[in-house]
């Protein structure tokens, strides 16, 4: 966001364009040099260009020149190269972008936030640092220096307002103020254009003199100090002048000179040309060009070089094909350079590249020029610091990120680093981390911590890392993390060695004696304790008496063999206050505390429920999962259900589910209804409840109410409505009839509560008894002959006439129905009865005159039970091949199909007389199948 800029006149764009037709010489900066005071203009310190340039310095590139300035830092300061902090979020206005909150910024990167955000030039705010608090220089800057950073809210006639303080805020707050004083020119004293009196001091005595101030950049300057030189600030320099002089804006004008060049000087053009024909980007070093390959590569140039200026093709045809731009140059002596972020950073020697799997030639060389304009930051070393702030150890093509800078040392590196971007080590392979044993190591989103613990690692849980201070273990990346496997498996809660019992809580490792924990077996023994005493924070001890409980679960007192668990806060503050045990309540990892010996807070027959929502049952030696509260209640159990823990849930012993109203005392099964346990009343009765049988401790059912009635088949709610048990399924019984067909009477049956019977699957209702021979219809016409172990569809009523049964029915619903066993459909009028064939005929069954006859009539014969046969008329007249309707129309049966015979000269042909002919109905030879007429 470019904010205020000067407005560029008419000779100036004739120049620029002029400029444009002819190559550009290489870009520059203004050369650096001592001040002359008779260079000194009070009307115009520096140009608006270069004030108002956001950009002029990467962070880098203020790193660089902040780490030139102080070599050394006294012991016990922070100069400002080393200089860090939080920083907050600030919002966008009309005078500067927003800048998001960072954790952790360098003072250099503050710079420039600020600076690109308000759009003011990094070199103004360094040396408004340095004239104000001299904070670039000094190697022992005390706290106020860097409170009053800037001088901003700091008059020179009243103290500063402690709101703007501290070294984020100072610079802000300046960058800000000066945008403000270009926005809004008229609100200001000293204004660009035009004639302004300004006093030499604060004393007005010292008087004052005229200044036509040229350009904003210098009117807010002296809005910002609003004071001039006299001729005796400008006569020392470098020193002071007289009782009547002013230093601020001398100072800045000087200073900006001294490391910066003129700071009234413009920018120079770039050597970065780009081909306007195809886009294609060229970097241009003496009589050779280079392409830039990519976005990224121009990005690390430009800050030193600027941006690409477009040219057409024959311009660039003059310049050589040189080598393609990498991040990779060579240097005027010969020695190959980094470029990161403008800032160049020099290889020792080709031994050094091969360690970064770099080639050692055939990199674009710069001139000197080039070389000039490009800051020397520091020389590459074997220990890099990444964007991030960790360190590498590049060796062997590989980069190692160190817990430890100083480690390298032990095996003959420099202790040098060198800061760069991340992507300058991109193309390097991860390699195993550096560490030492005893070294906690950690990745940014807490999910993985691993301990190196001689030639093994060992992991720690998720819930154990979530419980640890954030400050255990050493931030590693995750690609380095990869690279650390763990060997060893995952670190217990409570481990023991050589140095004794100890908890890993939330404090660290604490000592502890492990009697009060159940004895020295409930502690693992592991060798790698010294390492993980050495990488973990520690907790002290408490060996003494002390408060403990898992994370998010029950709090217990640690005293006995047993933990005894502390029931509320008013219990705590008892215990605490007159035993005198130490109010600090250390938690472990969720399940750290399983297995260890405790008196249980749970009462006989009471119910309790953990955080997954299961209700248990405490039997007195065993935790029953209650799947419904009609269940308990039926036992005479209230269903009132206390909240637990998890670890007191984990504590208690797992007993089978309670899923029905079957329960065990001792070898006795019984049925558990209304408040009361009963036995059954017979096997048979045992057989139709179908219960699966939980058992419960003796202690428990001596509790419970038992009675010696035993419970029956028949079951009746509140309401009266009775139900018949039968394989398990509770079936109802509509009335009285029904009930005494089935064998019950009104005071057979056992009182069971409508919401108990409600969870009792249920079959369909029960019904008297179907007898052999009864005819019965569903709800959907369908009627069935029950032949005492089989329901038969009935196909037509014909076949029911022919057999002489009338069809009364008995409606049964779909369920009765469907439960019947089926048969064969009645379809026809063949039978069986016994191993005799029979057909129905006329209301009575009959055999067949012989087996031809019986060939003839090819029938299906449908076996009927003995009870039904029984109930048949049986006849012993034949059926003969020929049959005969009421009306003496004559058929002859063949093949299974009826023949009308027209006459009796064909009745006699085929062998029959009126007399062999068998009587039928005409309905019923209508249903058999028609043959062909003789």
């Amino acid at each position: 966001m470019r904010r205020w800029r000067t407005k560029v006149s008419a000779a100036a764009v004739v120049a620029l364009v002029a400029g444009l037709l002819t190559v550009a010489p290489p870009s520059e900066p203004p050369a650096a040099e001592a001040a002359v005071a008779s260079n000194f203009d009070p009307g115009y310190i520096v140009s608006d260009e270069q004030f108002f340039d956001g950009d002029a310095m990467t962070a880098a590139q203020v790193q660089a020149f902040l780490d030139a300035q102080v070599r050394t830092c006294q012991s016990g300061y922070t100069c400002l190269k080393d200089y860090r902090q939080p920083t907050p979020a600030m919002a966008g206005s009309q005078y500067c972008d927003a800048i998001p909150a960072y954790a952790n910024r360098t003072s250099a990167q503050i710079i420039t936030d600020v600076s690109r955000a308000c759009d003011i030039s990094p070199r103004a705010l360094l040396v408004l640092l340095q004239k104000e608090q001299s904070l670039v220089t000094l190697t022992a800057p005390t706290a106020i220096r860097y409170e009053r950073a800037t001088g901003f809210a700091c008059p020179d006639t009243a103290p500063c307002d402690p709101a703007f303080g501290g070294f984020f805020y100072q610079l802000y707050n300046a960058g800000r103020q000066f945008q403000r004083y270009a926005a809004h020119p008229q609100n200001w004293r000293y204004r660009a254009g035009q004639t302004n009196q300004i006093q030499y001091h604060p004393n007005i005595a010292c008087g004052t003199s005229p200044v036509y101030i040229r350009n904003q950049a210098t009117a807010g300057l002296y809005v910002y100090t609003p004071y001039q030189p006299n001729a005796a600030a400008l006569g020392n320099l470098y020193g002071s002048g007289d009782a009547c002089s002013a230093y601020g804006n001398r100072n800045f004008w000087r200073m900006w000179t001294d490391w910066f060049g003129d700071p009234r000087e413009g920018v120079a053009s770039t050597s970065m040309l780009r081909d306007r024909s195809n886009g294609k980007v060229y970097l241009i070093s003496g009589t050779a060009r280079h392409h830039v390959v990519s976005r990224e590569i121009l990005a690390e140039y430009s800050p030193a070089f600027g941006d690409p200026r477009d040219v057409d093709s024959a311009t660039l045809a003059a310049y050589t094909e040189g080598a393609a731009l990498s991040r990779l140059v060579t240097g005027t002596d010969g020695a190959v350079r980094l470029v990161d972020d403008g800032v160049s950073h020099r290889f020792a020697s080709c031994s050094q590249l091969q360690q970064w799997q770099l080639a050692c030639t055939g990199h674009p060389r710069l001139s000197s020029a080039l070389q000039a304009r490009l800051p020397a930051g520091e020389a590459i070393a074997a220990t890099v610091v990444g964007t991030d702030g960790h360190d590498w150890l590049i060796q062997s093509g590989t980069r190692r990120e160190l817990a430890d800078v100083t480690i390298p040392t032990r095996y003959g590196y420099a202790a040098d680093r060198v800061r760069l971007d991340d992507a300058a080590t991109a193309h390097l392979r991860v390699g195993p981390p550096v560490l030492d044993s005893g070294t906690a190591v950690r990745n940014a989103a807490g999910t993985i911590l691993r301990i190196k613990s001689g030639s093994g690692v060992v992991a720690l849980s998720q819930a154990q890392i979530q419980l640890l201070p954030a400050s255990a273990g050493t931030v590693f990346t995750d690609a380095s993390l990869q690279q650390l496997p763990a060997t060893a498996t995952e670190l217990p809660t409570r481990l023991r060695g050589a140095a004794g019992a100890y908890l890993l809580t939330d404090g660290g490792m604490l000592r502890v004696d492990p009697a009060k924990y159940g004895g020295s077996a409930l502690f693992t023994a592991r060798t790698e304790l010294g390492t993980v005493l050495q990488a973990l924070p520690s907790a002290g001890s408490a060996l003494g008496p002390h408060f403990v409980r898992e994370r998010g679960g029950a709090l217990y007192l640690a005293s006995g063999a047993r933990l005894q668990p502390v029931a509320d806060e008013a219990s705590y503050e008892f215990i605490r206050s007159r035993f005198g045990v130490p109010a600090r309540i250390w938690e472990v990892a969720p399940r750290g505390l399983d297995g260890v010996p405790r008196i249980l807070d749970v009462e006989l027959g009471e119910l309790v429920r953990g955080s997954d929502g299961r209700v248990l049952l405490w039997d007195g030696s065993r935790a029953l999962h209650v799947q419904h509260s009609e269940f308990t209640n039926a036992l005479g159990l209230p269903w009132q259900v206390r909240n637990v823990t998890d670890d007191v849930v984990r504590a208690l012993p797992a007993g089978p589910a309670i899923g029905g109203f079957g329960f065990r005392c001792a070898s006795t099964d019984l049925v558990a209804t209304d408040g009361v346990l009963r036995p059954y009343a017979s096997t048979t009765a045992a057989a139709a409840w179908r219960l699966t049988h939980a058992s419960l401790d003796a202690e428990l059912c001596a509790e419970l109410t038992r009675s010696s009635t035993g419970a029956l088949e028949f079951i009746v709610d509140e309401s009266g409505r009775t139900y018949l048990m039968e394989n398990g399924q509770a079936r109802y019984v509509p009335n009285r009839t029904v009930l005494t067909d089935l064998g019950g009477t009104l005071s057979g049956r056992t009182p069971v509560p409508a919401s108990s019977i409600a969870l009792l699957p249920k079959g369909a209702d029960a019904t008297s008894p179907i007898v052999a021979g009864e005819w019965v219809r569903g709800p959907d016409a369908r009627i069935y002959l029950w032949d005492g172990t089989r329901a038969m569809y009935l196909a037509h009523r014909d076949y029911a006439t022919a057999l002489g049964m009338p069809l009364e029915w008995r409606n049964l619903s779909s369920g009765a129905i469907a439960a019947l066993p089926k048969g064969p459909t009645i379809d026809d009028f063949g039978y069986r009865c016994g191993s005799t064939d029979l057909v129905s005929i006329g209301g009575e069954l009959r055999p067949f005159a012989s087996a031809t006859v019986a060939a003839a009539w090819r029938l299906d014969h449908v076996a009927l039970s003995a009870a039904v046969c029984d109930q048949l008329d049986r006849s012993t007249a034949v059926v003969h091949q020929f049959v005969v309707d009421p009306t003496g129309r004559t058929y002859m049966l063949e093949g299974g199909a009826a023949r009308y015979v027209p006459n009796r000269t064909v009745l006699a042909e085929l062998g029959g007389t009126l007399s062999s002919r068998t009587a039928m109905s005409a309905a019923a030879i209508a249903r058999l199948p028609a043959g062909p007429t003789f």
